[in-house]
C-alpha cells in the first residue's frame, strides 16, 4: 500500500513504486501465471474497474528513452565505463556521447526480462549474482561477450546487461538485438558504432 493505493494483479498485491495523479509504477507479483490477468486499484475513495492484461514469463525491454531517437533511428541508453553514452556525439543536448568501439564495454538497464538463476522473488531488493539464462546478445549481427546479465544489484525488478562490443564491419548506427532464453527484445534499437 502507498498513499492509500493498492494494485491487485490477478487478486495478489503489486508492490508500488511510484504513486502520482496519473501514473502508478508497479512490481508484478509472482504467482500470476499467464494469459490475460484482471488488474484492479484499489483507493480509500473506492475501486477502479478491472481490466484485463496479457502475462507473459518474459518481455524484455531496455531502456531507451524518447529523446535517444534521431533520423528515425532509436539508440539504446548505453553507458560507457567513462560514463559517456554510446551513442551519436550531440545526441541529446547537455548529455555526453560518442560512438562505441569494438572492445568497449557497454552497460545497460531494463525490465521485462523475468525469472533469474537463482529465483528473486519479486518485490525484493537484489544482490549481484541473480542471473538470466541463455542471454544472448549481438550487435551489428556479431554476437557479442555478455560479462553479466542479471538484476542490478541493490535495485527491485531492474535488470542490468554488460556486454563487449564485438568487431563489426561497419561505422555508424548499428543494430542491437537480444534474447533471454529464447524470448527476443521486442524493441528496434541501435548502438552507435565507430570503426
Amino acid at each position: 500500500v502507498l498513499g492509500g493505493v493498492r494494485v491487485l494483479i490477478n487478486a495478489k498485491p503489486a508492490f508500488l513504486q511510484l504513486l502520482s495523479p496519473g501514473q502508478i509504477n508497479a512490481v508484478v507479483p509472482d504467482g500470476i501465471g499467464v494469459g490475460r490477468v484482471p488488474v484492479e486499484v484499489v483507493t480509500t475513495e473506492g475501486n477502479s474497474e478491472s481490466f484485463l492484461v496479457e502475462a507473459v514469463g518474459r518481455a524484455p525491454a531496455l531502456l531507451a528513452p524518447p529523446s535517444f531517437a534521431a533520423g528515425g533511428i532509436q539508440y539504446v541508453a548505453a553507458l560507457l565505463p567513462d560514463g559517456v553514452y554510446a551513442g551519436p556525439e550531440n545526441l541529446v543536448a547537455g548529455a555526453a556521447f560518442r560512438p562505441a568501439r569494438a572492445g568497449d564495454r557497454l552497460v545497460m538497464y531494463g525490465v521485462g526480462f523475468g525469472a533469474t538463476i537463482p529465483a528473486v522473488a519479486a518485490g525484493q531488493v537484489s544482490s549481484a549474482g541473480a542471473t538470466l539464462p541463455n542471454l544472448r546478445v549481438s550487435i551489428g549481427g556479431v554476437e557479442a561477450r555478455v560479462e553479466y546479465g542479471g538484476l542490478a544489484s541493490g535495485f527491485v525488478g531492474l535488470y542490468q546487461i554488460n556486454v563487449v562490443v564485438p568487431e563489426v564491419t561497419a561505422s555508424g548506427p548499428t543494430a542491437l538485438a537480444m534474447t533471454v532464453d529464447g524470448v527476443a527484445l521486442a524493441q528496434a534499437l541501435a548502438v552507435a558504432v565507430a570503426r
